[in-house]
């Protein structure tokens, strides 16, 4: 007799997270702020993607002639994009006795992992066994991050402090495994991180 044996398996993640995070102190020019401590505006993200894809293939014939076919693909994209916003404008502000920070943290992360694996088997007096699998995995952190002073007047009794940081990170991993075995074989795989 004949045996013919397929399989396929996939999987796919899409992960997109924006946000929009501000502190600010804007149009307050005609009833300006005043206060004898400190002032501080902080925005800060910390947004986190973790993602785990995995997809497994088996296909196994036997007979006078086998042939088996496996294949499979395991796909993840990740998309961070936030805008992270510390400002004071068109304000008058003043401090006594106190210092003004104007603050921007931006620490987005991206973990991503990826995995394939497939496996053929035929047997028999003519036997062909293909396997192939990929693997992608696709990250991306586009982010504003800002702190700023702009058109306002500043009367501050100490220090003045404005910075914007951003120590986003993004690792991925992609592994693929593939495995044929019969008269005539052939076992492929890929990967893109």
């Amino acid at each position: 007799g004949v045996g013919v044996a397929a399989s396929g398996a996939g999987a796919d993640a899409v992960n997109k997270v924006a946000n929009r995070v501000q502190s600010s102190i804007a149009s307050s020019t005609g009833s300006h702020i005043q206060i004898d401590r400190n002032v501080t505006l902080t925005a800060s993200d910390t947004s986190t993607i973790v993602a785990e894809v995995g997809a497994a293939s088996v296909a196994g014939a036997a007979g006078v002639i086998g042939v088996a076919v496996s294949i499979g693909v395991s796909l993840a994209t990740n998309d961070i994009s936030n805008e992270v916003l510390a400002f004071i404008q068109s304000s008058q502000v003043t401090t006594t006795a106190g210092n003004l920070t104007v603050q921007a943290y931006e620490a987005a992360s991206i973990t991503s992992r990826a995995t394939a694996a497939s496996a053929a088997a035929s047997a028999g007096l003519f036997s062909a066994s293909v396997a192939g699998g990929g693997a992608s995995s696709v990250n991306t952190i586009t982010t504003i991050t800002r702190a700023y002073v702009a058109s306002s007047i500043l009367n501050i009794g100490g220090n003045i402090t404005i910075y914007a940081q951003d120590v986003s990170t993004a690792s991925t991993s992609v592994l693929t495994a593939n495995y044929a075995t019969g008269l005539i074989s052939m076992a492929a795989g890929g990967s893109v991180a």
